[in-house]
């Protein structure tokens, strides 16, 4: 049956097994070259990174609650900000914890104090809400973390 292919034609199909042989050479060869390449990178990046720590001492953040929660440094950033007088009382701490308990740290909560702060303390209608049962509310605390920070404008600073 001249002009006629079958679907099970294969004449073509050793060239195309050559071909694709060669491409997978090819690239298993560069891979080769950037493997050993980044081996070495890692491997002073790793260095780098052992030096820096050791010359600077930066304080461990608690993964998931663990260690001592920082709540006067909480509430005296909330404070700084606001220029509000909230103490450490069994209420605030309550809502700190929980949230220290979900793996939020110091910085978290002076993130939040600043966002928030910028946002809301000029407002004669929000500034109420610059306080711990809100800020530190499961609902909104995450929300609060990762709003876009507000730029104010020069004369909106005193």
């Amino acid at each position: 049956m001249e002009g006629h292919t079958s679907k099970y034609d294969l004449s073509n199909s050793k060239r195309l097994l050559e071909e694709a042989m060669e491409r997978i050479n090819m690239v298993r060869e560069e891979f080769s070259k950037l493997e050993d390449a980044d081996i070495d990178d890692l491997e002073e990046d790793k260095e780098e990174e052992e030096e820096y720590k050791n010359k600077i001492k930066i304080p461990p953040i608690s993964p998931k609650g663990n260690g001592d929660i920082p709540y006067d440094d909480i509430l005296k950033d909330l404070n700084d900000k606001t220029g509000k007088h909230y103490r450490a009382t069994n209420t605030n701490k309550v809502l700190i914890k929980a949230r220290w308990k979900e793996g939020f740290d110091l910085i978290s909560f002076q993130t939040v104090h600043t966002k928030m702060a910028a946002k809301w303390l000029k407002d004669e209608k929000m500034n109420q809400y610059l306080r711990p049962s809100t800020l530190y509310q499961a609902a909104k605390f995450e929300g609060y973390l990762n709003q876009i920070e507000v730029q104010l404008k020069p004369w909106e600073i005193d």
